[in-house]
């Protein structure tokens, strides 16, 4: 409902949908006008509640910061006309321009007025139902009006990431629908912010038990129940075509307990993306489209579908110039019926776990003080690996295998600059300083200078 009414969200108040558009939007064949007003009822019940993640509360402040050098542009500001006119400002107001008249005016009192007037403008925290209201109508048409001050929030690019229906549609597991919004957000930045565990629970969807606590007190059963089947999920998504981009993660331990972790989203980039964005440029599809479609799915299903086109192209009757056209709507449709190998799928399956088990031996301190005892050459990637387990876990987990199997075949003295150049190249922007820190704490216990590595 928020997508159908996104581009008038704040021109207009009532927004309308036919029953067809609602079944199409979730994507069902039904009928069933009942069913229907069941789920508008239950949509009616929901509340709204933001900033958990701190992430307006900064946003707010530097807007109430601004809005103090000039606080009579914000009061006229339409956002704020309902807060204006409301009793409570008015009456600062008034108390406002009495001290201002007084002929020695209290510098003091009139600071501490002005900040209650920006802090009524500026809310850190707030909860709201969506709707004010939703009706059905004869005729199979489907009514439907904002709250305001959350209209006003949902269209705000800072605080809401338009996500791709057709893919949350599929989603079984709950975790696995929160964790792709969420990475629709954070995906520009590589990852999420460290989240306590009661965060991480309450962003996937974790339901609270009848003692007010989350459900999966310990993080096995946490990671066991919500977060492992939420990113295999995902990650299947990802290598049939059907998702963006994939999920990794991090955890961040006190003592022996887990109480933080990070979530990694990683979209396809570098050489590879441009590559078959050349492929599809070839074919007649426009470049920015290109690269928005090398970037959503997976290498191994846009060759599928670029090869079914090839094919597609060489029989009687299929005129060249409908190849865009024709390739696009195989990419988002999967003409090929591409479906992922079940033994590569195991493979990336246990890169990936090996990716993710890896990531967290950087914040071991065990694992460093092994490190710093022994003593290498670095002479080949063999040895590379041998010693630092995250390398290893990254090059697996991301660098493609056709440019692994070449690195095998080069001399062993150009071997780690080859890996370090396509970890450069292939790991997420999130995790470069990871990469760095690691080599330079090799070089540091190995004794052996960068530059003589590079050279």
């Amino acid at each position: 409902m928020i997508y159908h009414a996104f581009d008038c969200l704040l021109e207009e108040k009532a927004h309308f949908m036919t029953f067809k558009q609602a079944y199409e939007y979730m994507g069902i064949t039904s009928r069933n006008t009942s069913h229907l007003k069941t789920i508008v009822q239950s949509i009616a019940q929901v509340q709204v509640e933001w900033d958990f993640l701190g992430e307006e509360g900064n946003y707010c402040r530097k807007q109430k910061e601004a809005a103090r050098h000039n606080l009579n542009e914000a009061k006229n500001n339409p956002r704020f006309q309902k807060i204006v006119r409301s009793h409570y400002f008015q009456k600062l107001e008034t108390d406002l321009i009495t001290l201002q008249a007084q002929t020695k005016p209290q510098q003091r009192q009139i600071r501490a007025l002005i900040e209650k007037q920006l802090d009524a403008l500026f809310p850190e925290f707030t909860v709201a139902s969506v709707f004010e209201e939703a009706s059905i109508h004869s005729g199979g048409l489907l009514s439907y009006a904002f709250n305001m001050k959350t209209a006003f929030r949902l269209c705000d690019p800072l605080l809401y990431a338009k996500v791709d229906l057709a893919t949350m549609r599929n989603f079984k597991k709950k975790g696995a629908f929160k964790l792709y919004e969420n990475g629709c957000r954070y995906l520009r930045v590589g990852k999420s912010p460290w989240l306590t565990m009661e965060l991480a629970k309450k962003l996937l969807g974790v339901e609270k038990t009848s003692s007010g606590q989350f459900a999966y007190p310990e993080y096995a059963t946490f990671r066991q129940g919500v977060i492992d089947p939420a990113i295999k999920e995902i990650n299947r998504f990802y290598q049939e075509g059907r998702c963006q981009f994939s999920v990794n993660y991090r955890i961040r331990k006190t003592g022996r307990k887990v109480t933080h972790i990070q979530f990694i989203f990683v979209t396809l980039r570098g050489a590879v993306a441009e590559h078959l964005t050349q492929l599809m440029e070839e074919k007649g599809v426009n470049r920015t489209l290109a690269k928005e479609l090398a970037g959503q799915y997976s290498p191994e299903y846009t060759k599928a579908q670029l090869q079914y086109v090839n094919e597609r192209s060489q029989q009687v009757g299929f005129k060249f110039s409908q190849q865009g056209g024709y390739l696009v709507d195989a990419m988002r449709k999967n003409f090929a019926a591409y479906e992922p190998n079940k033994s590569t799928d195991l493979t990336a399956s246990k890169a990936l776990h090996a990716s993710s088990k890896m990531l967290n031996l950087q914040d071991n301190a065990i694992e460093r003080t092994n490190i710093s005892h022994m003593s290498i050459t670095l002479a080949c990637a063999e040895d590379l690996f041998e010693v630092s387990s995250l390398l290893k876990g990254l090059w697996l987990g991301f660098v493609p295998a056709h440019l692994r199997e070449r690195t095998i075949q080069l001399g062993a003295k150009w071997q780690v600059r080859e890996v370090r150049g396509l970890l450069k190249q292939y790991v997420p922007d999130a995790l470069q300083a990871d990469v760095e820190s690691a080599f330079r704490g090799l070089f540091a216990a190995t004794n052996v200078s960068e530059s003589v590595n590079e050279k």
